[in-house]
C-alpha cells in the first residue's frame, strides 16, 4: 500500500528491529510513516482497493504548448478486495457519525459522505486524522519535528480533526454530495441488536450493517422471531438455527443492496490553500478504475477563493485553467511552522 519505511532488519542501539510481526497490524512501525505514504494508503481504500502512486505533477509544457515532461502514466495495483475496502469505509464512517466515534462532533461535511481515522502517539507527541470523501483523501499530522510533547490542552489534541474539517469543507464545496460507492461484493442487511441475527418483523432495536457477500447473517432472529433460515442461504454462517425444519423466508426487516451505479470522483473547480499550519498539496492520481479517475479530461479553474484565510493564515491564491487531462498543481511539500507546532497536510483525489 505504498508504505516506504517498512523494514525487516534495522540495527539500532536497542537491538535489531523488524516490522515483520503482529504489531504491524496495530501501527507499530519501526521508522514511523510519512504523511504522503499514509494518505496514499488511505486513498487506496477510498478507491475500492486500488493503490495509485501519488504524483506532484502530470505534465510540464513549454511556452509553445509542447510537452517536455510527461508524468501522466499511472502506476496502480490492487492491494485489497473491493469488499474489504468497502467494509473498512463503513467502519470508518462510524468514527465520524457515531456518537461514540473519536471524530464525532468535530467532522461535519453536511450531506457529503466522509470516513476516516484518528491517531495519536504516547503523551500526545503526534496527532493524526486521515479521512476521505468519495472525491478526495486528506491526511493531517500535527506535532513537533523534534518529537516534543504537545501541551496538555484540548485544542492541541483536536487540532488535526478541526483542520481536516476546515480544509475539506472548502475543498468539497463544489462537489455534489454523494454516498460511497457500493458494489455487488457487499450487501447491506438489517440486523437485530439483541441477537445480531437478521432482523425479523418483530425486532424493534435494529441497525443496518454492511457484509461481504456470503458472510451476512444466515438466520432470522431467534429472540424475537423463530430463527428460520433466510431465503437463499446455506445456513453455514450467521448463527445457530434453533428450528432447522423451518426454512420458509419471512421476508421481513431486510434491506436489499441499493443501486450505487452513479459515477464517482468528478473533478470540480478547485482552489488550493497553502499557508500557516503546514503544507497542503492537492493532486490527481488518475486511477482509471471503475470508481472514476477524478479528472477525465477536465481542467481545473482555481480562483483561490477556497484557499483564502485558512485558520487565520495567509493563504496563497492563483488561477489555473489549463484544460489538460490532469491538472498541473505544484506546491512546497515541506511542512510549515504551524500555529501549534509543525504540521503537514496531503490531499489526494480518491
Amino acid at each position: 500500500m505504498g508504505i516506504s519505511t517498512l523494514t525487516d532488519h534495522l540495527e539500532t542501539n536497542a537491538g535489531v528491529l523488524t516490522d515483520v510481526g503482529q504489531t504491524l497490524a496495530l501501527g507499530g512501525i519501526s521508522r514511523g510513516v510519512t504523511n504522503l505514504d499514509l494518505t496514499g494508503a488511505y486513498a487506496s481504500i477510498a478507491n475500492l482497493g486500488h493503490y495509485c502512486e501519488p504524483k506532484f505533477y502530470t505534465e510540464v509544457m513549454d511556452q509553445y504548448g509542447n510537452v517536455i515532461l510527461d508524468n501522466t502514466k499511472q502506476k496502480s495495483r490492487t492491494v485489497m478486495k473491493e469488499s474489504t475496502a468497502q467494509l473498512l469505509t463503513s467502519a470508518m464512517e462510524d468514527v465520524i457519525r457515531d456518537e461514540n466515534g473519536t471524530a464525532h462532533g468535530l467532522i461535519d461535511l453536511g450531506q457529503m459522505s466522509a470516513a476516516g481515522k484518528t491517531g495519536t502517539t504516547s503523551e500526545w507527541r503526534d496527532s493524526w486524522f486521515v479521512g476521505y470523501t468519495p472525491y478526495y483523501t486528506c491526511g493531517i499530522w500535527a506535532g513537533y519535528d523534534n518529537n516534543e510533547i504537545m501541551p496538555d490542552e484540548d485544542r492541541y489534541h483536536t487540532f488535526s480533526r478541526i483542520l481536516w474539517n476546515s480544509i475539506m469543507k472548502r475543498v468539497s464545496a463544489l462537489d455534489t454530495p454523494t454516498l460511497f460507492q457500493l458494489t455487488g461484493d457487499v450487501t447491506l442487511e438489517r440486523v437485530c441488536r439483541t441477537s445480531h441475527m437478521a432482523a425479523s418483523v418483530n425486532c424493534t432495536d435494529v441497525y443496518d450493517e454492511l457484509f461481504a457477500q456470503g458472510t451476512q447473517p444466515q438466520y432470522y432472529c431467534n429472540v424475537h422471531g423463530d430463527g428460520s433460515l433466510v431465503s437463499g442461504m446455506s445456513g453455514g454462517i450467521g448463527g445457530l438455527n434453533t428450528n432447522p425444519e423451518i426454512i420458509q423466508n419471512q421476508g421481513q426487516g431486510r434491506i436489499q443492496n441499493p443501486d450505487n451505479s452513479q459515477a464517482q470522483n468528478q473533478a470540480p473547480d478547485q482552489g488550493q490553500p497553502s499557508g500557516n499550519g503546514g503544507s497542503i498539496t492537492i493532486w490527481n492520481t488518475d486511477s482509471n478504475v471503475d470508481s472514476g479517475d477524478g479528472a477525465a479530461g477536465q481542467g481545473w479553474d482555481a480562483d483561490g477563493a477556497a484557499g483564502q484565510g485558512l485558520d487565520g493564515a495567509d493563504a496563497q491564491q492563483w488561477n489555473e485553467d489549463d484544460g489538460f487531462e490532469d491538472p498541473v498543481q505544484n506546491s512546497d511539500p515541506d511542512a510549515g511552522n504551524g500555529a501549534y507546532g509543525q504540521g503537514d497536510i496531503v490531499i489526494i483525489t480518491s
